[in-house]
């Protein structure tokens, strides 16, 4: 599946920092704490830290789409395809689950259900809990945290290497982040104080593709490293992008999701929230070349979070009936 654009009414880029900036200076009277980064092809309409925090944060699931990365880092070195079988790998894996495929993990569509290997000392862990836990019927879209630690064991058994070491080595090396990681073995990375208490995940070390933290301008480095082709392959890139199953917004792709903005601008988008404050979300715009990124630990707001909140409203200057696409 995938979703298509359509034309909207331009306006003057270099007219919307100011609006920008006081749709920030709204979300911060309601409470909005964070980093905000706006991109429109090669300018940076904002980069603002709001209440002198940052410039790492928590993201959550954000985090999900590196595992995707280095997945297809694997598939261009043609030790793995998307349609590669858990049973072709792990020759433990019962009769259930040995047909699902790396495409099925990646897009939440596998039919794994849970979050049982959340906190685990290793993969070996990860996957007796996963071998064990409920499976759904597999083809469509059901979000699992379960579908990602597998992934990542995934990618370290392939590659040979400890999950975050690949990671960093084969993903955040070649794009040049320098704000971006997972915590380990309890040491403090330097991240921005949090609305809650860490959960002990966060304290102590555990395996798995959990506990990362980033920078906005490193996500928006991040997204521009892909898109030039300087950590996969462009075919890569084309099928981390591409829809596999519908959900309310669009469609799941491998790490992404696949929507468009009420004026029928396309966006690609991953996003993540914690009960303990932090949320974060990077949206892109291919058709105008335009990334947005927020990053708070201030938790919700209303019915919503401030990230989604923020975003919203900058969204809608950007892509309303005033939007820019030039």
């Amino acid at each position: 599946m995938v979703v298509a654009g359509c034309a909207t009414t331009s306006a003057p880029v270099k007219e919307l920092g100011a609006p920008i900036d006081a749709a920030i200076e709204d979300a911060a009277k309601a409470g909005f704490t964070g980093a905000v980064l706006v991109r429109h092809r090669d300018r940076v309409l904002v980069d603002r830290s709001i209440g002198g925090v940052g410039p790492r944060f928590w993201i959550a699931s954000v985090g999900k789409q590196f595992t995707a990365a280095a997945m297809m880092v694997l598939r261009d070195r043609g030790v793995v395809s998307l349609d590669t079988s858990v049973g072709e790998i792990f020759v433990d894996a019962p009769q259930d689950r040995a047909g699902l495929t790396v495409r099925q993990l990646l897009s939440h569509t596998s039919g794994l259900t849970t979050h049982a290997a959340e906190s685990v000392a290793d993969s070996a862990e990860a996957r007796e809990r996963i071998w064990s836990a409920p499976l759904a019927e597999s083809g469509r879209f059901a979000y699992a945290n379960d579908n990602y630690q597998l992934a990542a064991a995934i990618v370290e058994k392939l590659s040979g290497e400890r999950y975050e070491d690949f990671v960093r080595t084969a993903l955040l090396a070649p794009a040049g982040l320098t704000d971006t990681g997972q915590i380990e073995r309890g040491l403090d990375p330097n991240v921005a104080p949090s609305g809650g208490p860490l959960p002990t995940r966060l304290t102590k070390r555990r395996w798995g593709q959990q506990g990362w933290y980033s920078s906005a301008r490193d996500l928006d480095a991040w997204y521009r490293a892909l898109r030039a082709g300087r950590v996969i392959s462009e075919d890569g890139v084309e099928a981390l992008f591409r829809g596999v199953a519908p959900i309310r917004e669009g469609a799941a792709a491998l790490g992404w999701f696949i929507g468009a903005t009420p004026s029928g601008e396309v966006r690609i988008f991953t996003r993540g929230n914690e009960d303990f404050g932090p949320n974060a979300l990077v949206y892109a715009y291919p058709e105008s070349k335009t990334v947005i990124v927020v990053l708070t630990h201030a938790g919700e707001r209303g019915e919503t979070s401030h990230s989604r909140a923020l975003h919203g409203a900058i969204e809608a200057l950007l892509f309303g009936a005033e939007g820019a696409r030039r």
